[in-house]
C-alpha cells in the first residue's frame, strides 16, 4: 500500500479521499467534518449538527454531500441533506428531508447495517430513507422526486444494497425488493420477488 499523506490518528473516519482526505469525527453532540491535502496539512474544517449518518464526496461536481439527523422534540428526529463544497468546505445548500421514525422495519433505513444509503449518477443524488426513494440535485439540493415505496405484506428483511446505473435512472436491489429510481416520479416502481433463501450446504 502506497501512503499518499499522514497525520494525527484520528477518532472518526474518511469519508472520501477525493479529491484529498476528509475526517469525520464527533464533538459532543456535533460532529467535525476536516479536509486534509495529500501531505497531511489542515485544509479547512467545520462543524456539523446532529448525528453523522452518512457522507459522500462528488469531486466532478465538486460536493459533499452529508446525511445527518437532528433532534427537533423530544421525540421527533429529521433527516438533513447538506451540500458542502469541497473548496473551502462552506454550506452550499441544506435540504429538510423530514421526520423519520428510526424504525428499523423500514426499507431504507440501512445506514444500521453499514450499507451505501446514497449513490450519486447524473449529477442526482439517490437516497433510500426508510420507504422513499428520494432523488435530489447534487448542486442545488432540489428535491426532484419523492416517491413512498408501496408496503407489501411482512416487514422487509434487510440485505446488501445494490445499486444499478441506468442510462438516467436508478436500480436498487434489496434483499427481494427491486426499486427504480427517477428524478421523474412517475417513472418510479417497485416489485418483491417473494422470499429470498441464503445457500446452504446440503
Amino acid at each position: 500500500m502506497t501512503r499518499i499523506w499522514s497525520g494525527p490518528l484520528q477518532d472518526g473516519y474518511m469519508i472520501t479521499d477525493a479529491p484529498s482526505p476528509i475526517m469525520v469525527k464527533k464533538d459532543g453532540s456535533k460532529h467535525m467534518l476536516e479536509r486534509y491535502d495529500h501531505q497531511g496539512r489542515l485544509l479547512w474544517e467545520t462543524a456539523g449538527k446532529g448525528l453523522f449518518v452518512f457522507g459522500l464526496g462528488i469531486e466532478e461536481d465538486g460536493m459533499l454531500l452529508l446525511l445527518s439527523l437532528q433532534q427537533t422534540g423530544k421525540n421527533t428526529v429529521r433527516a438533513i441533506m447538506n451540500g458542502i463544497r469541497l473548496d473551502d468546505g462552506k454550506d452550499s445548500w441544506r435540504t429538510d428531508l423530514g421526520v423519520v421514525s428510526l424504525n428499523d422495519d423500514e426499507i431504507g433505513s440501512l445506514w444500521r447495517y453499514n450499507n451505501r444509503p446514497i449513490f450519486v449518477h447524473r449529477s442526482n443524488a439517490f437516497l433510500l430513507l426508510e420507504n422513499r426513494a428520494i432523488c435530489m440535485s447534487v448542486t442545488s439540493g432540489k428535491i426532484r422526486s419523492d416517491w413512498q415505496i408501496p408496503r407489501q405484506g411482512e416487514n422487509i428483511t434487510h440485505s446488501d444494497v445494490i445499486w444499478l446505473p441506468l442510462k438516467k435512472d436508478i436500480i436498487v436491489v434489496s434483499g427481494a425488493n427491486v426499486v427504480l429510481m427517477s428524478e421523474d416520479k412517475g417513472r418510479n416502481w417497485h416489485a418483491s420477488l417473494g422470499e429470498m433463501y441464503t445457500a446452504t450446504e446440503a
